[in-house]
């Protein structure tokens, strides 16, 4: 096996202690294909973390899926399942990580809207848009490992 394409903040070993006694048993049909099996004294498991470093983790907090909102407020569930936004919405991104954030970034469809270095981690979208789009929030650590959450929306921004 080549590991060199393996990220060690992934790797966990096991280690299975057997016992010396061995026990015949047969596949099907009954009485062939014999095989031996040793019974388990022990088991560990080890998650090697090098560097201790994991990737962010980022949710969006605003807007709520499934919901109408007016002017960035939910104000119910809508009947068809969809996130629709109807005026100025401010887009709230939640980040989090084992070491530190540096940035957020939002985006509508592939188009970077905004940066933020620093909490809140927020951003007011209210240039004129109407139709589907995706937001996407991106997060960094210190480390350069990043992580995305997204969201579709029907967008009425008049």
């Amino acid at each position: 096996m080549n590991a060199s394409g393996l990220d060690p903040e992934d790797l966990m070993i096991f280690t299975v202690i057997f016992n010396a006694e061995k026990h015949t048993g047969y596949s099907q049909p009954p009485d062939k294909n014999p095989f031996e099996a040793q019974y388990v004294d022990a088991v560990s498991a080890t998650q090697v973390i090098q560097g201790g470093n994991l990737p962010p983790e980022v949710g969006i907090q605003n807007p709520l899926v499934k919901y109408f909102h007016r002017f960035g407020k939910p104000v119910r569930k809508t009947m068809t399942g969809k996130t629709v936004l109807l005026g100025r919405t401010t887009i709230v991104a939640s980040p989090h990580d084992d070491s530190k954030i540096v940035k957020v970034e939002f985006y509508v469809n592939t188009k970077l809207m905004a940066t933020v270095t620093q909490e809140p981690y927020e951003w007011s979208w209210h240039t004129f848009t109407i139709g589907k789009r995706t937001i996407t929030v991106k997060a960094y650590d210190d480390t350069g490992k990043t992580t995305v959450a997204s969201i579709d929306v029907t967008a009425f921004m008049l």
